[in-house]
């Protein structure tokens, strides 16, 4: 069964799930551990649809620079999921585009209803410490992942709601502070938990088919209303070039380069004759596609051009990217 979503309803709807998402966050304020989320805001949540792409983001809580993100290809890991699965990663070459670095635990739990995943809770958070050479955050000077500390896989940390011992003791039994750690991810699971009980609620309000709908209608909505922003820069191509002054590990500075093309509504950011990778920790990880990473500033423009647009992944639907293999941008 599908419904009709009309203008009045789809604003009803957005905010409700924009609720869900800060909601979320506020939870995550409440209870994580971490300092990097009570003194840094370095988090976030997120509703995201059955394809991957945010549904709705709180824009100003927490982390505002995954806007933009889909997450198909780290769902697509595993081939079936139960009700009460929790799915935990950090590895960005493992992972595909959702993880930066491993300090940034990531956590997924499908939405059910009628015995299919509708919808999916997010949150991550940057831990105190994941192992590695130091605690915290990035070591700038590290030569390959293997010095940063523990690699996660998607893997999952709760099976059908049951929480999986071996997993939580291999993260406790790799990191200088457990009980820190195993705090923010406790904060992390308090807060899907909450995304699929409000999603749930919404459900027993408004019917399956209309929140079902609402949530193809809020991404289709939110792509409309970049279009239009996109459409008022002229057409052209635009050309960049930026430098990071050194990698930690010669005195050669890197190059930055893009070429961005205005056509109509769409954008295509070229970084061909970006430096290659560097052998320290600044390498973007960005597997090649439309990273929000890569789209700062577009994501930043349309915000401000349009104050009011939806905080939805698909406001980068129009933005095609193109970065060589091995580049800075693609590591």
């Amino acid at each position: 069964m599908t419904v009709a979503i009309d203008r009045v309803t789809l604003e009803v709807l957005r905010n409700h799930y924009q609720a869900v998402v800060e909601d979320m966050a506020r939870i995550m304020e409440r209870t994580a551990y971490t300092t990097f989320v009570k003194e840094t805001a370095d988090f976030s949540t997120g509703l995201v649809s059955s394809g991957g792409e945010y549904v709705a983001y709180p824009w100003n809580l927490g982390a505002s620079s995954y806007l933009g993100l889909n997450m198909a290809h780290t769902l697509a890991y595993f081939d079936h999921y139960d009700e009460g699965d929790i799915v935990i990663c950090n590895d960005a070459y493992l992972s595909g585009p959702l993880c930066t670095h491993l300090p940034d635990i990531h956590i997924l739990r499908p939405i059910f209803h009628a015995g299919r995943i509708i919808c999916w809770g997010y949150a991550f958070v940057h831990s105190s410490d994941i192992g590695g050479a130091v605690p915290a955050s990035v070591w700038p000077r590290a030569t390959e992942i293997f010095q940063e500390g523990l690699r996660l896989r998607p893997t999952k940390l709760f099976r059908a709601g049951v929480l999986q011992e071996d997993v939580k003791n291999l993260i406790s039994d790799n990191c200088r502070i457990p009980e820190v750690n195993w705090g923010d991810i406790k904060a992390m699971v308090a807060a899907v938990s909450s995304c699929d009980r409000r999603i749930q609620e919404m459900i027993g309000k408004f019917g399956h088919a209309t929140v079902v709908e609402g949530i193809d209608a809020v991404l289709d909505y939110a792509e409309q209303r970049a279009r239009a922003a996109i459409r008022k820069i002229p057409d052209g191509t635009y050309r960049f070039t930026e430098y990071m002054e050194d990698d930690l590990r010669s005195e050669v500075p890197i190059r930055i380069e893009v070429a961005l093309t205005i056509e109509a509504d769409t954008i295509h950011l070229d970084f061909t004759g970006t430096d290659p990778q560097v052998s320290s920790a600044l390498n973007i990880a960005s597997h090649g596609v439309t990273h929000p990473f890569l789209c700062q500033a577009i994501n930043a423009y349309l915000v401000t051009e349009d104050p009011g647009i939806p905080k939805a992944s698909s406001i980068l639907r129009p933005v095609r990217v193109t970065a060589p293999p091995g580049c800075l941008v693609t590591s």
